[in-house]
């Protein structure tokens, strides 16, 4: 089909109605918006996605494009432009910006591109590669550019116009490269025409084709796509199975490759491929020399029953290379019809070979329409690159397994089938990905390149797998997965890690986890039912992620870190340090400094290695020179990058971080190792104990993870291990990886081949930049990562409560990404996870809805869940529950998807006819009554009675310890549970509530939080000098003061401390330091060392209900003579005074009577802020709820 332009040239397009439509998830993009428009598209930011459209040119011209659009969302804040990308047949990638600032904020309009692209007279491909985040598109229209657009004339879209019988040429289909065809199959002479000018002339297919380029066209006269297949002329060699045949030339390079189940060459025949490629080193000299099999070169062939074999001499007989192909080959798993790819390498010269090519595979795409072919590329967490035949999908950097490849595969695929190639090498020795795009676009290269030494005497082989796959890149993962279980080693991770939402993070508690104590911030974690702290900028050297594994002692003494570590255990919080992977400084030992630090802050048994420490395992390169360039994570030129792979780097890990970090010293629960699971650096250090083995980089750093992980865990059995990227020779020994590289690198890939991983994903490295809003982001990773950071905010928030509605299935569950999972009728984006254990059989389906309006629903195959659904429970981001009733059609259960932005649907496979009621508790924190509520779901058939009973009622005021409550069948029933004034509470409490039901009991718990402790300033349990609960929450501030203002007292000039000085009641108040103006490194532009001002100030986290009038009292005092600013404020609420000198010495009042916005989060910070030349003292703080805000006419 292709589409006709009107009388002047346009082209009118609905979008929807593409030749091609491929927009992720399962072409679920295309949905209706209103009457005035039937149906408009919507792409799903951060995913691929393509419509192609084909039309017939009538004449030359210059041509531009417009779009029909409308916002998707209302925000208050509408963007002012949006991003889209187009290809022309199949050439560069045209980028463009459309002008959206005279868009109505909820109504259609045609914007333009300011893109010119020539179309000469016939049928050309126009692909629209997205990109418009958070428009409806209605209709597209090619114009030529000496036309007016629509958006200039006002005019309505004419009707698009069809057209069935059109001239399709194929794009040269089958380069041959100097090969000589005799014929053409596939198609009736009588409606093909081939060009063997370029498509300068058509004729009828001769009976010779020629050598050159050839191209084909035929007349359809429905939308049919016919396949063409060329006939090879002999002598080749060939090998089949059910899958794949392989065609091979007599020196045993790859002449083509049929895919049996797609009906088509992926490599065409006659594409010519040198069987392999070498590289080798001469003695003394620091340079290699490639060596390829030449024409003519001594090649003997040997053929098995479903095999063939090359054995070629090389170098008059000084290397034997034998390369060996079989058929037909059982891979692990059960997979069947596998090609096994093995070169061995027999090296019987003087010289060193330092790297082998193979196999090499070019010239590979998929027939059909390419635009919605996906190459998957291991590049850190993986992902299914669209567009793969632009060299814009690859990275710029080398990829290298194990480094910054995750995994030692690839795959070119759609969903009617691909390519699978990997690498099967236990070793752990680098193997370098050579792929990437043609010249010409129009094909890709699927080649490894292995980084090993072969001496002189010494012989290696290595072992590789091609498979010619149905369906789409999940089925080359299987396969991957299946060999990677028969000798990798699945993670064993705590219990608490297995449950762990995340990491607290990046909002507000992040600055406590600078103090010594970070057990202040503990009713933080509480609240947000944090279990995992991670410490950023705690090494001596005063970075994020220092080079150090000496604690700075600026933060407190080793006993009082080991101290915070063991209450924040007592608490249910782990805690784990910052440490990078791979740099060093040789000065730590010889200069006044550790990194920014005055070596007089640190202990007197601080020591060091020396600086001979770098000559004895600093990276070495090629020529056997030390590397002088740094790591990049001090912010300074001075630091060394050193070798993973020596036995000195791991035995440092060994003492400082296993021994010191957390066996003895400082006592964590493990560390998150910076960069370890995302570089690859080549090391020509032969004494470092990895010998002439160059690339053992990646071998080494599981090494290190591995030793050091059974070392802390002998003292801790809780202790785990974090890295920045992942790589699955990691994933045996660490916990989680942290997410790195490009936005699209989401995850997905690495999850679903290694299930057992754990993945964080969300702020760091910039991740959530890629995403509209943070809230897109946060609601993104809820499809299956955890949450990097726990988030504070109320609507993260939301979404935090929601994943741990389902976590007990999800997190023991298996992620199964989209595979048997369908979406219709909205934008959605939804993953799933398959359950069987421990009574959880069925399914957790995550959904993101991403323009929150109804209509959408998910479907999945019941055979994924055994066929049977017994009960569908939907959760939904505003707390609510439902037991819903699916819909089967055609084996598919399909559930309706509210218009919640995430919900969560969990498809059991069984229910009980007694008990099985799913059940949770949650403090409102609305303006109502002092309350719990308790929801309970029932998805029996039969109804429940069930007997709550709330634990400790006495510590929550609660008039009722115990209630009885009916659950219709097939229903939810929330029960409240009073508790008492919540003036009267003092500290964080976790209220907990027995619930039994048909012989079934399990205790839900809900955290009901405090207005604000110690406004007196009277506790400070862990004697730090600091008020409990008080404390500067400002990570930059004591990151800043850390690195440059040596003589500032990093707890008591910033936290403030508690002063005896003349308190106005009880026996202290709070103090705080006058103003600090010091020199400093701005992290921001314009960047450099600049002036910088700092006002000491003092918060804590208090919690107010939204809806509710509240009143502040705060007192203050200084000395005569102070001069600046005393400041309180909360919620939006600031009281500040300027004139300290009417204040003489007595205590000035700050209070206000204020109503909480119905916007407002619960958690909130009360600050106090002395931005002043001397000293301010702070006392009798207090913050009380007065009830519900009184609505004003």
């Amino acid at each position: 089909m292709a589409f006709a332009a009107d009388a002047d040239g346009r082209f009118w397009l609905e979008a929807e109605m593409a030749t091609l439509l491929r927009a992720y998830p399962d072409n679920g993009a295309a949905t209706a918006v209103d009457g005035s428009v039937g149906t408009a598209l919507y792409m799903i930011p951060v995913r691929p996605h393509v419509a192609v459209y084909d039309v017939q040119v009538p004449r030359d011209a210059a041509y531009t494009v417009a779009f029909r659009v409308r916002r998707a969302r209302p925000a208050a804040k509408p963007s002012p432009s949006a991003d889209c990308s187009l290809r022309v047949d199949a050439g560069p990638l045209l980028r463009a910006t459309l002008d959206l600032k005279g868009l109505d904020a909820d109504g259609w309009g045609w914007v333009r591109t300011a893109l010119s692209f020539p179309l000469g007279a016939g049928l050309h491909r126009v692909e629209w590669l997205g990109g418009m985040t958070d428009l409806w598109v209605d209709r597209l229209c090619l114009c030529p550019e000496a036309l007016a657009t629509p958006e200039q004339t006002g005019a309505p879209a004419a009707a698009i116009q069809r057209v069935d019988d059109a001239v399709v040429e194929f794009f040269p289909v089958f380069p041959p490269r100097g090969a000589s065809w005799d014929g053409l199959e596939g198609l009736p002479a009588a409606t093909t025409e081939v060009s063997l000018d370029g498509g300068k002339t058509w004729t009828a297919p001769p009976a010779n084709l020629g050598d050159g380029e050839l191209r084909v066209r035929t007349r359809l006269t429905g939308p049919a796509n016919p396949g063409v297949r060329l006939k090879a002329p002999a002598p080749l060699l060939r090998l089949a199975d059910g899958a794949q045949e392989l065609w091979f030339e007599p020196e045993g390079g790859l002449y083509g490759l049929f895919h049996r189940g797609r009906g088509e060459w992926v490599v065409p025949p006659g594409t010519r491929s040198p069987a392999f490629s070498l590289a080798y080193q001469l003695p003394g000299m620091a340079r290699l020399f490639g060596l390829d099999p030449e024409p003519g070169a001594g090649v003997t062939v040997r053929a098995g029953e479903r095999s063939l074999s090359w054995v070629t001499e090389l170098m008059d007989g000084g290397l034997a290379v034998t390369t060996t192909v079989e058929v037909g080959a059982r891979h692990p798993g059960g997979i069947e019809d596998t090609a096994a790819w093995r070169i061995e390498v027999a090296n019987r010269s003087d010289i060193e070979i330092r790297h082998v090519d193979f196999p090499k595979i070019q010239r590979v795409a998929l027939g059909g329409i390419r635009a919605d072919d996906r190459m998957l590329y291991p590049e850190a967490f993986g992902a299914p690159l669209d567009q793969p035949y632009t060299q814009a999908a690859y990275s710029y950097n080398p990829l290298i397994w194990p480094g910054t490849a995750s995994m030692a595969w690839l795959d070119l695929a759609d969903e009617g089938g691909g390519l699978y190639l990997a690498a099967r090498h236990p070793d752990g020795l680098g193997v370098e990905f050579d792929t990437g795009a043609d010249p010409d676009l129009s094909a890709v290269r699927m080649s490894f390149k292995k980084q090993i030494c072969i001496g002189p005497g010494e012989t290696w082989a290595g072992d590789y797998t091609t498979w010619a796959h149905p369906g789409d890149w999940h089925a080359a993962a299987d396969a991957y997965r299946a060999w990677a279980d028969s000798w990798m080693k699945r993670p064993a991770h705590p219990e608490w890690m297995q449950m762990c939402d995340g990491y607290g993070g990046l909002g507000g508690a992040n600055g406590r986890f600078y103090s010594r104590y970070v057990t202040h911030a503990l009713p933080v974690y509480q609240w947000l039912g944090v279990n995992y702290v991670q410490q950023w900028g705690m090494s001596a050297d005063g970075e994020f992620c220092g080079l150090t594994l000496w604690m700075n002692p600026r933060y407190g003494s080793a006993d009082d870190l080991r101290s915070s570590h063991d209450a924040m255990r007592k608490a249910g919080v782990h805690h784990t340090y910052y440490i990078n992977s791979q740099g060093w400084f040789p000065g730590f030992s010889t200069l006044a400094k550790v990194g920014h630090i005055d070596k007089r802050w640190l202990p007197d048994d601080f020591q060091e290695r020396p600086p001979e420490f770098f000559d004895e395992v600093g990276l070495r390169n090629f020529g056997g020179m030390l590397t002088q360039y740094g790591a990049g994570v001090n912010y300074t030129d001075s630091d060394r990058l050193m070798c993973a792979a020596s036995r000195g780097w791991h035995d440092r890990f060994m003492t400082e971080l296993a021994g010191r970090g957390i066996r003895d010293l400082y006592r964590s629960d493990g560390a998150y190792i910076d960069q370890m699971g995302c570089t690859f650096h080549y090391c020509h250090g032969e004494g470092h104990g990895h010998g002439k083995q160059h690339a053992a980089s990646g071998r080494g750093y599981a090494e290190i993870a591995r030793d050091v992980l059974a070392a802390g865990r002998r003292r801790n059995p809780d202790c785990v291990l974090g890295v920045e990227g992942i790589t699955d020779l990691l994933a045996q020994y660490v916990n989680w990886g942290l997410w790195v590289t490009r936005p699209s690198y989401r995850g997905e890939v690495f999850l679903y081949t290694r299930p057992e991983a754990i993945l964080f994903r969300g702020r760091a490295n910039g991740h959530s930049g890629a995403f509209p809003s943070w809230g897109d982001c946060m609601a993104d990773v809820f499809l299956y990562n955890r949450f990097d950071p726990i988030p504070e905010d109320a609507d993260s928030a939301r979404i935090l409560r929601l994943r741990r509605r389902v976590a007990d299935w999800m997190y023991r569950g298996r992620f199964m990404d989209e595979r048997g999972l369908s979406v219709r009728g909205a934008p959605l984006d939804a993953r799933w996870f398959r359950c069987n254990g421990r009574g959880r059989e069925g399914a957790v389906i995550n959904v993101h809805n991403w323009t929150e309006r109804p209509g959408g629903r998910v479907g999945l195959d019941g055979s994924q869940v055994g066929g049977t659904v017994a009960a569908a429970i939907l959760y939904t981001d505003d707390d609510r529950a439902a037991v819903v009733t699916p819909v089967v059609e055609s084996g598919r259960v399909w559930v309706e998807v509210p218009a919640n932005r995430n919900s969560a649907i969990l498809l059991s496979s069984r229910v009980p006819e007694r008990g099985g009621l799913r059940s949770y508790a949650r403090w409102p924190g609305d303006a109502g009554p002092n309350r719990i509520e308790v929801t309970l779901v029932n998805p029996s058939p039969r109804a429940q009675s069930a007997r709550l009973v709330l634990e400790r009622a006495a510590d929550l005021g609660a008039p009722d310890r115990r209630q009885t409550v009916e659950v219709p069948a097939r229903g939810v029933t929330v029960a409240v549970v009073p508790l008492g004034d919540r003036r009267l509470g003092r500290a964080m409490t976790t209220a907990r509530v027995r619930v039994s039901a048909g012989g079934d009991r399990e205790r839900v718990e809900a955290v009901v939080p405090p207005v604000l402790v110690n406004g007196d300033f009277e506790t400070d349990s862990n004697r730090d000098g600091v008020p409990d609960g008080w404390g500067t929450w400002n990570i930059m501030v004591e990151h800043q003061f850390n690195r440059f203002v040596q003589d500032v007292n990093l707890q008591e000039d910033l936290d403030g401390k508690a002063c005896p000085e003349r308190p106005f009641n009880g026996k202290a108040c709070l103090k705080l330091p006058r103003a600090f103006d010091y020199q400093g490194k701005q992290l921001g532009p314009p960047f450099g060392m600049t002036k910088l001002h700092y006002a000491p100030c003092s918060q804590q986290a208090v919690y107010l209900r939204p809806g509710m009038r509240c009143r502040l009292k705060v007192l203050a005092r200084t000395d005569p003579g102070n001069k600046g600013t005393v400041s309180v404020s909360v919620v939006g609420v600031t009281l500040a005074d300027r004139d300290l000198a009417a204040w003489g010495d007595q205590w000035k009042t700050f209070e206000k009577e204020f109503d909480v916005p119905p916007t407002a989060g619960v958690l909130n910070y009360l600050t106090l802020t002395a931005d002043t030349s001397e000293p301010v003292y702070f006392d009798a703080v207090s913050l009380e709820e007065l009830g519900p805000t009184t609505a004003k006419p």
